[in-house]
């Protein structure tokens, strides 16, 4: 595994990892083989890792992921996912409601037009916008995905 076999070699060479989660870390099931291991070097070198992701999730969905596949919170400071990204963006709409605005010279109100599976339809879970199922009463779309291939 390239992890594996490469980051022996240039961890002296940097304080700080960014590192993609599917497909360097784990595949989609389980930690690729000498990938604890190996964070768990970096981390007696005091190294600091961040994992970083393209998952439609929260941050704290993707840490029970890998605890799960034996990845805990000791082996890595923080993980930073699209839906993450989203959450807290949006969030600063609320405490600035012209946040939004000002970047799309439109207001933007409390109703979104949720499109994605079920699993991730909590992403904004705990702000004050609500999903409506009539796209013309939405001010925004959050799209995360597909059900299945066959999803329209």
């Amino acid at each position: 595994m390239i992890f594996e076999k490469n980051i022996t070699k240039i961890a002296d060479n940097y304080d700080y990892f960014i590192l993609d989660i599917w497909g360097v870390i784990h595949d989609g099931s389980h930690a690729y083989a000498g990938v604890v291991e190996q964070l768990k070097y970096l981390r007696q070198l005091g190294k600091n890792i961040c994992f970083l992701s393209n998952a439609p999730r929260r941050s704290n969905k993707v840490a029970e992921v890998l605890k799960n596949m034996g990845i805990g919170e000791d082996l890595y400071d923080f993980i930073l996912t699209s839906g993450e990204a989203t959450y807290l963006f949006l969030h600063q709409n609320e405490i600035d409601p012209t946040h939004l605005e000002k970047l799309t010279n439109h207001p933007v109100h409390d109703k979104y037009f949720y499109i994605g599976p079920q699993k991730d339809a909590d992403l904004l879970h705990g702000l004050g916008y609500q999903p409506t199922q009539n796209a013309n009463q939405a001010s925004f779309v959050v799209a995360t995905g597909f059900d299945n291939d066959l999803s329209t």
